[in-house]
């Protein structure tokens, strides 16, 4: 096997990142124009608190509240303090009438025709603050009992409403917090009404949702990560489920949410969701075991529902909903013999060289939490691909690896119906040459063997090796190996489920392909392939999973043995590689690297 003879500093496996627009760009405000401020902050990841504004005035606008109607920094007390020099603004502010008819006005008769005031955060840090030192302080300024507040930041979009209540025989105002999915048209009234499909926020930052579930938990005593991944991987397949009735029936409540008042049937209603998800997600077995419904107690639950309510889950994009997953592996999954956790950007760079197409079948003999396969999935379906669901295949004998496949899937548009929980190397015949595309990175190692006669007695390389007569070749004896690593036997085990024609994309180590005693493997990859490209690593990739070895990408395609011949003798050409920059820091952080382009 040739070794790489260039460098070249490739970003395959860098995983997406969001980068920050150009320095001089400007932000167009829909009520004040062109504004000399850039989306983004210095470090050009965060956006700015500017354009955090546009973006609530985007769907002020798009509730029907007229632009001119809309001022923003407005003060509307003076004089604060022992020295009467601070005052109290608020970010966003709307009037009943036009906002220029009101600018000569004393403050107190122009804040008698606001109709709704906003506090905006660029980020969910300052949520408390921002709601009960600025927020709240600001309705209460404003005298009118109908005048609505909204808190929005990166992850939280929220309403607030006042109500007049009697306590001790004394009347006093009670602010409320509600979705804003409520939030009523422009010269509306405010209902409380329960939400429905219709209503849902599919904007709202979907991994900052699920950390509110994780600290709503952590107030309620759950505190293992464990319990936590459980209870909320059960609360995302209910509220799939309870999305899908929501968009059968759209003026029927949903489920998932939690009433106004003491809703008596919270708890009914809950189980019967969570029961729908256990009856449609019946492969995840363990989930929904001992029972079918939530393991929470009831204020806990009523707390995690009301952190998503009117957050819409089922339209988030693939890329955000492996950020989910991610978050839930390393609380559930632990490490065995040599299984680690591949980078999700070198997953995907390895996808785009086997380039699965419109009608290959797609497999992962040994597929862990079947990363490859969403993968797949995501590059057919930015190609048009409507069907690609059901033409990915996995494979995996773990338990857990198999279930946090069945989520992974389910999270990435619901491929779950073709991976099974079996031992792939002993059926060594399933799916065989049916695959136009295979994708394994094998557990490698002494400690991933096989010892199994026969087992190993149906592989080439299951059995030993030696050199012919002239020397020259290698040649599989009749003796079978003691016992053979896993991450060889994939190799071929890929091989048998190709179809003619069909590609591998494999990452092995580069003993495998370099060192003498594995002289063999490299004979039998030439003999049974067609190379089309080899790309080295760098050594720490994998350093996250306590992983230190030098990798390689290796893509290969099944031919029929006279044109691989053919090929041999027109000394075919294989692509090489060297990658150095991976797009994340190699280390056991795993930050990735931003760059503004």
């Amino acid at each position: 096997m040739p070794r790489p003879n260039k460098s070249q500093q490739v970003a395959a496996s860098a995983p997406p990142v969001a980068v920050a627009s150009p320095a001089k760009a400007f932000l167009h405000c829909p009520v004040r124009g062109p504004l000399a401020v850039g989306a983004w902050a210095k470090d050009g990841l965060t956006m700015t608190e500017e354009a955090r504004r546009i973006e609530f005035i985007q769907f002020l606008l798009s509730r029907k509240y007229p632009p001119e109607n809309i001022a923003v920094e407005t003060v509307i007390l003076k004089n604060l303090g022992s020295e009467g020099k601070n005052k109290l603004r608020c970010d966003v502010i709307a009037y009943r009438v036009p906002a220029a008819e009101v600018a000569h006005l004393p403050i107190d008769e122009k804040i008698a025709k606001a109709v709704l005031v906003a506090e905006i955060k660029r980020d969910k840090a300052k949520k408390l603050s921002g709601i009960t030192c600025q927020l709240e302080p600001a309705m209460r300024q404003l005298t009118a009992m109908s005048v609505l507040g909204v808190y929005w930041d990166d992850v939280h979009r929220l309403l607030f409403v006042k109500q007049l209540l009697k306590k001790n025989g004394d009347e006093h105002v009670e602010i409320f917090q509600d979705t804003l999915a409520n939030l009523p048209t422009f010269r509306g009234v405010y209902r409380a009404k329960l939400l429905t499909y219709a209503d849902l926020d599919k904007t709202v930052n979907v991994i900052g949702t699920l950390l509110d579930i994780a600290n709503a938990m952590r107030s309620h005593g759950v505190n293992d990560d464990p319990t936590r991944y459980k209870e909320t991987v059960k609360l995302l397949l209910a509220r799939y489920c309870d999305e899908k009735e929501g968009k059968e029936l759209p003026g029927e409540p949903l489920a998932l949410q939690v009433y106004p008042g003491a809703d008596p049937e919270f708890m009914k209603r809950v189980k019967a969701s969570y029961d729908l998800a256990a009856n449609r997600y019946s492969k995840m077995a363990t989930l929904f075991h001992p029972t079918k419904g939530p393991d929470l107690e009831e204020p806990a639950l009523r707390s995690i529902i009301k952190a998503i309510q009117g957050t819409e889950f089922s339209s988030a994009s693939n890329e955000t909903m492996q950020q989910v997953f991610m978050s839930f592996v390393p609380a559930v999954f632990k490490k065995s013999l040599d299984q680690y956790f591949t980078p999700i950007g070198l997953i995907q760079a390895v996808v785009q060289m086997a380039k699965p197409g419109p009608n290959d079948k797609a497999l992962d003999p040994g597929m862990g939490t079947a990363d490859f396969l969403t993968a797949v999935m995501e590059y057919r379906t930015q190609r048009g691909d409507t069907d690609i669901v059901q033409r990915v295949f996995g494979i995996d004998i773990d338990p857990k690896a198999h279930e946090l496949a069945v989520v992974n899937m389910i999270l990435n548009k619901d491929g779950q119906a073709g991976l099974l929980r079996e031992d792939s190397i002993l059926n060594h015949a399933r799916y065989g040459g049916q695959m136009g595309v295979a994708l394994c990175n094998p557990p490698f190692g002494e400690k991933s063997i096989e010892n199994r006669p026969d087992v190993l007695k149906h592989y080439d390389l299951g059995h030993q090796w030696a050199f012919s007569d002239s020397e020259k070749n290698l040649v599989k004896t009749s003796d079978l190996f003691p016992s053979q690593q896993l991450g060889i036997l994939f190799i071929e085990r890929c091989y048998k489920a190709l179809a003619d024609g069909g590609r591998l994309g494999i990452i092995l180590p580069e003993g495998y392909l370099c060192t003498p005693m594995y002289a063999y493997v490299r004979q039998w990859i030439l003999d049974h392939f067609r190379v089309l490209s080899l790309t080295e690593l760098p050594r720490r990739i994998f350093l996250k999973s306590s992983v230190d070895l030098r990798a390689n990408i290796l893509i290969v395609q099944k031919v029929q043995p006279k044109r691989l011949r053919d090929l041999i003798a027109l000394d075919y050409p294989i692509h090489a590689e060297m990658v150095r920059k991976v797009g994340f820091k190699l280390g056991k952080g795993f930050q990735p690297l931003y760059v503004r382009v």
